[in-house]
């Protein structure tokens, strides 16, 4: 909770002395040069989810259902199929999918890279995240 306030504040400092100043980011952290940082992430680790079932003729008559309903309308365009296909899938996921017995892992390798800069003292500062 502390970690969530701090950051407010801190985001709340910096657009109060970006507005007070009439600075941007960019133009901040240009004038804070010896204080810009980039900051690299790595996530590694291993995902595990189990691998859910689909109930195939429950889904081919919604297809059906789908399509006859469409063409009945003269609203039939494949775009306009899959959207409402999605959304009828959506609204009872439980009765087209079911929890599966397999489980699937995969390896998570993660870099995210990013800039920040030192707007205090103690070391605080802004953080940008730029890329995934």
């Amino acid at each position: 909770m502390k970690k969530i306030f701090f950051i407010t504040a801190l985001l709340y400092s910096l657009v109060s002395f970006s507005q007070q100043t009439g600075m941007t980011p960019v133009q901040i952290a240009e004038r804070n040069k010896p204080g810009t940082v980039m900051i690299t992430a790595t996530y590694k680790g291993t995902v595990s989810a189990v691998q859910p079932e689909f109930d195939e003729p429950a889904l081919e008559n919604l297809a059906r259902e789908v399509k006859l309903q469409l063409e009945s309308e003269g609203k039939f365009t494949t775009d306009v199929f899959w959207n409402t296909y999605i959304k009828a899938f959506c609204a009872d996921v439980s009765k087209y999918m079911m929890r599966g017995t397999e489980t699937v892992s995969k390896e998570l390798n993660t870099t995210m890279m990013g800039s920040g800069f030192i707007i205090t003292p103690d070391g605080y500062g802004y953080y940008q995240r730029t890329c995934c």
